[in-house]
């Protein structure tokens, strides 16, 4: 049986509601130097970060072609990961999380494809 077959979908939330609870935006952007662009204004990631709260699902798994190369896109048969739907409410985009990373995905026609967009829960979802 694989990870994603035992994957505790209760914890799984309970791990995505802590990050949100725990973001600390101005921390992450104070004093860095490393920065390209302008911040956002604090109150446009707070009301990110509610829509996120909100945008929660009951998980639910899917099949992701992943498209996030260039050799991905280029090739004819693409690799197929199991993930998990963890927000579902953005006009086709996805939130979904593949042991380990989320990733966001895009819904077209009866297919998911994986865009480029990795790594922890809110920085993904506010990608969007």
């Amino acid at each position: 049986m694989g990870e994603q077959e035992v994957l505790d979908f209760d914890a799984l939330l309970a791990l995505i509601r802590k990050e949100i609870d725990e973001y600390d935006y101005s921390a992450l952007v104070k004093d860095r130097t490393d920065l390209v662009g302008v911040p956002l204004a604090e109150d446009v990631v707070v009301a990110g970060l509610a829509r996120f709260r909100g945008a929660l699902v009951e998980p639910y798994w899917i099949d992701v072609d992943r498209r996030d190369t260039i050799a991905d896109l280029e090739s004819e048969t693409p690799v197929v990961e199991r993930c998990a739907v963890v927000t579902d409410e953005r006009d086709g985009y996805l939130l979904a999380y593949q042991p380990h990373e989320f990733l966001l995905v895009y819904r077209t026609g009866d297919r998911y494809v994986s865009i480029g967009v990795r790594g922890d829960a809110v920085g993904c979802y506010l990608a969007m």
